[in-house]
């Protein structure tokens, strides 16, 4: 594998986070643990957000629009980030950097991610949106999502190697911005309106799909990803079956 450059700052954050690493295989574990657990992930997130919903109430408008808004943007930044990875020049992961000679946490595939741009991260931009639409509605429920985000999301997958610092910050930079566009009225008004009279004319269907939605942003978009995966299979069987 060719060794990357990579600039100062990310070497030396990588580096000392690094250092860490191997000195408590119980830790080693337990982080490696919480990134697989999407329980722990998105699942918290969405307890919270269903919890501010809750709050909320139905006289609430605006804070029920600022919720249904992030969890909007959070699809679309996640979009975001990954087409940016597809079109930026590839950058490999630290784990897979040869030029840092990373150790890596006991009971990690050093395969992860392998071939995947590192830049930018949409974990982050995905939970941070998230994180900052329930802030905007309650600063108690905000705090701990902002708290999950960071420390759960974010901060395991820099010890991993996952990430370097510049991911992670450009991907908190596009979540925090996309939640921030719930704070003009008219394009939150505008885009919510569709949404509320679907909820008036079909309440079933419209709470059925916002679970759905939000299930799949908890779990990292694992159905999705698991259908796309199948019909990529289908797709390649069908032209290896052609010849």
């Amino acid at each position: 594998m060719i060794a990357v450059q990579i600039n100062f700052f990310d070497r030396r954050i990588v580096l000392f986070v690094n250092r860490f690493v191997h000195h408590s295989p119980p830790l080693d574990k337990l982080i490696v643990y919480i990134t697989d657990n999407q329980l722990l992930t998105g699942g918290i997130l969405m307890a919270l957000l269903w919890w501010a919903w809750a709050e909320s109430g139905d006289k609430e408008h605006k804070k029920r629009e600022t919720l249904f808004f992030g969890l909007i943007g959070s699809i679309l930044v996640g979009f975001v980030a990954r087409f940016i990875g597809w079109c930026a020049p590839f950058r490999v992961r630290p784990l897979h950097n040869p030029d840092l000679h990373l150790a890596l946490p006991y009971g990690m595939d050093p395969g992860t991610l392998m071939g995947w741009n590192s830049f930018p991260s949409d974990h982050a931009a995905v939970y941070f949106c998230l994180a900052a639409s329930i802030w905007m509605v309650s600063r108690r429920l905000g705090a701990i999502a902002l708290a999950d985000a960071t420390f759960v999301i974010c901060l395991p997958r820099l010890y991993e190697g996952v990430h370097y610092p510049t991911d992670l910050l450009a991907g908190t930079i596009l979540g925090l911005g996309m939640a921030s566009l719930a704070q003009f009225d008219r394009l939150r008004i505008a885009t919510m309106r569709p949404m509320w009279t679907w909820l008036d004319r079909r309440p079933g269907p419209f709470y059925a799909t916002l679970f759905f939605c939000t299930a799949e942003v908890g779990t990292g978009f694992q159905i999705v990803r698991d259908i796309a995966k199948t019909a990529l299979g289908v797709l390649q069987g069908s032209r290896f079956a052609g010849r």
